[in-house]
């Protein structure tokens, strides 16, 4: 498996903290690097653990985010 025939790629990040909500520090040099990625017109999608008050999937400068869970709300403290 290659680049598309454009050359452009789809890049998945998987990461264990990234901004929740705007001015959130949280992983805020992955998000740095995923939008300088999406900015050289790449894909980019990223996964990130759930957080209460995030959206659950959002697009931001090109970037998806893609929130997912992976314990019940009482047991989810693996991130951030």
């Amino acid at each position: 498996m290659g680049p598309a025939p454009d050359g452009l790629l789809h890049i998945v990040m998987v990461t264990t903290s990234y901004p929740r909500w705007h001015g959130d520090h949280a992983g805020h040099f992955v998000a740095s690097l995923a939008l300088s990625i999406a900015e050289e017109g790449h894909r980019v999608s990223v996964i990130a653990p759930h957080a209460p008050g995030a959206a659950e999937s959002e697009s931001a400068g090109g970037v998806a985010v893609h929130r997912v869970r992976y314990l019940r709300d009482s047991l989810e403290r693996t991130a951030y």
